[in-house]
Parts: C-alpha cells; sequence; structure tokens
C-alpha cells in the first residue's frame, strides 16, 4: 500500500489516494491552472502512481507527504512574489508555502519545515497537464500547490499572489 496525497472533490470535501485500484467517490478535483492563473476545477481521468524519494513535510502543525522531486509554489511575505521550487530543496533554508484557504478565498503563507525522508515510496496522485499544480490538502485551512513539474519560467515569472484569481 502506498503513501496517502489529499485532493479536493468538485464540493471541496478532501478524498484521500492511497492506491489505484479503488475506485474514488469524485470525478473532479482541484487544480491551479498556471496558464489563467485560475484555482479550476480538472476532470479525473487517471490516477498515476510514483515510486519516488519522498519528504514529508509539516505545515502549521499538519503533515504532507510528497515526492522529493516535485515542485510546490512558494511565496515572500514581503513582496508577495511567487516561485516555484522543488520539494527536496525545502532541506535547505527556510521557506514560506503559498496557502490558498477555500473556504473564504484567501490566500497566506505558511513556513514549511521537513520532518521525515524516506528514500523510497509508494505515492498516487491524479495524472496533471503540463499546465497545473494539484490543489492538495492541508488540514481543513486550505490547499498547497504541487506538481511534478517546474513550470515558474513558462508561466509565473514575476507573478505576484495578487495575479491569481481566487
Amino acid at each position: 500500500m502506498g503513501r496517502i496525497m489529499v485532493i479536493f472533490d468538485e464540493n471541496t470535501k478532501p478524498v484521500l489516494i492511497d492506491n489505484i485500484s479503488t475506485p474514488l467517490l469524485t470525478t473532479h478535483f482541484w487544480v491551479l491552472d498556471l496558464e489563467e492563473r485560475d484555482f479550476k476545477l480538472n476532470k479525473l481521468e487517471v490516477l498515476e502512481e510514483h515510486t519516488t524519494p519522498m519528504l514529508v513535510i509539516q505545515i502549521y502543525g499538519y503533515s504532507i507527504e510528497l515526492p522529493a522531486d516535485w515542485n510546490i509554489l512558494i511565496s515572500s511575505k514581503e513582496t508577495t512574489q511567487l516561485d516555484i521550487t522543488e520539494v527536496s530543496d525545502l532541506t535547505m533554508g527556510n521557506f514560506s508555502v503559498f496557502v490558498m484557504n477555500h473556504t473564504n478565498n484567501k490566500t497566506f503563507n505558511a513556513p514549511v519545515k521537513v520532518i521525515h525522508y524516506e528514500p523510497k515510496a509508494i505515492l498516487y496522485s491524479p495524472s496533471l497537464a503540463k499546465n497545473q499544480m494539484l490543489c492538495h490538502a492541508l488540514g481543513p485551512i486550505g490547499w498547497i500547490c504541487v506538481s511534478p513539474l517546474d513550470n515558474y519560467n513558462k508561466y509565473l515569472k514575476n507573478a505576484l499572489t495578487t495575479d491569481l484569481i481566487y
């Protein structure tokens, strides 16, 4: 059995993904569309299995398991500048993750801490288009945005948190 990733369904209810065999009770999930800089529902068509090094990060007491080679949306509290960094880079400094509170459409920066590393883990996720970041649950307070691709130069260069539609 693999590790758990958590997406949000069309009603912004959390859905656990811990294998690719069990049918999910949702047909859509939330993504950040980088091309349009908007949070959107995406049709759930395929689940993917990733065997990869994994980091467990902690944000406001919530632990999240992520592939170490994926990318995460971060932001600067001072400048509101958006950036994307590889999850493994979170071990090398102090970062603030961009968090979207889907209940009140507010965003905030949250400090992130790496608390565990596994050299080989199995994780599952929905298949994403090249211009999408997965909205991964951060407890009931919102979601963070993660992706297997680093699309900063193509979609987010010089972008600010206020450039996103929410």
